[in-house]
């Protein structure tokens, strides 16, 4: 009797993700430069994955302030929180041109309650994501400056395609940087400092070049060792999710 293969964890999640994809595929929206994709305090009827072009995600702080919470690029997943929670919690604006694909609430609950793999997708996904954030209040509330910048600039770095061991310029200014982790943008720029003496990375107008990610990396091994072992193996992407 021929043994029957069952598809591993892994093999399940692509499937799933695959599937979504392929749902999303199906409609493609434009959203020009500065546009408010999605509010906070609404509700969304649907997911979007960035297809081009780059988006922020800020929150409105209790003292009325606006604080970035992180940068959204091409392959990154817009909407899944907000079928387990309803209301946003962030407002999603364009900072460039945006091409987004999206799909309604109602078919991915269609689709979820068709295709295990989907809703085994959206549970792990939706884990992952809780354990990321949990992971960034972390370094917020204890990390040094050092640290905080660290964490922000290899999370980027996990997420842009690159060639192996290549330079890679991340879309994020001295000022962007600082309203991210919440320091004062002279401290963030001593620490900038220090990070370029030690190679790793360079300044240019509007963009921080990462030159060798191996000293950022070390900066969050240990306690904030947030990324573990697997850094870019994930089955899939490390993705921005409200």
């Amino acid at each position: 009797m021929r043994a029957v293969e069952i598809p591993t964890i892994r093999e399940r999640l692509r499937s799933g993700e695959s599937i979504l994809t392929e749902a999303m595929a199906k409609s493609v929206r434009f959203f020009p430069a500065k546009t408010v994709i999605l509010e906070e305090g609404n509700r969304t009827t649907h997911i979007f994955r960035v297809i081009s072009g780059r988006a922020t995600r800020r929150r409105t702080l209790s003292d009325g302030r606006s604080q970035l919470m992180s940068i959204l690029l091409p392959g990154d997943i817009v909407g899944v929180q907000s079928l387990f929670e309803g209301a946003l919690t962030d407002t999603v604006q364009a900072v460039t041109d945006i091409a987004a694909e999206a799909v309604s609430h109602s078919e991915v609950h269609r689709l979820a309650s068709q295709e295990t793999n989907v809703a085994i997708w959206l549970i792990s996904y939706a884990s992952h994501e809780h354990q990321r954030t949990e992971n960034w209040l972390r370094v917020v509330t204890t990390g040094t400056a050092m640290e905080k910048i660290a964490f922000s600039l290899v999370d980027l770095w996990r997420r842009l395609p690159r060639p192996d061991n290549s330079p890679l310029r991340l879309p994020l200014s001295q000022r962007d940087l600082a309203e991210h982790v919440g320091l004062t943008l002279p401290h963030v720029c001593r620490t900038i400092a220090a990070m370029r003496e030690a190679g790793a990375i360079e300044i240019h107008y509007g963009s921080i070049e990462i030159l060798d990610i191996k000293p950022l990396m070390e900066s969050v091994k240990g306690e904030f060792d947030l990324f573990g072992g697997n850094a870019g193996n994930q089955t899939f992407r490390s993705v921005e999710t409200i």
